[in-house]
C-alpha cells in the first residue's frame, strides 16, 4: 500500500484555497482546506516545505 500526500492550490470563488489530499492506492482522500495568500504558498516554496512538480 503506497500513502502520498499532495496539495492542490487554486481560486474558490475570489479565495485562493490550499487543499491537501491523501492518495492511498486509486482512491483521493481530501484533509481540509484553507484560505491562503500567494506570500504564504511562495514563502513555503522557498523554504522547500512545499515542491513544485
Amino acid at each position: 500500500m503506497i500513502s502520498e500526500n499532495k496539495i492542490v492550490i487554486g481560486r474558490y470563488g475570489r479565495k485562493l484555497v490550499l487543499m491537501p489530499y491523501k492518495i492511498i492506492e486509486d482512491v483521493i482522500t481530501p484533509i481540509t482546506i484553507h484560505a491562503t495568500t500567494r506570500k504564504q504558498v511562495n514563502f513555503r516554496l522557498k523554504i522547500g516545505r512545499f515542491r513544485y512538480e
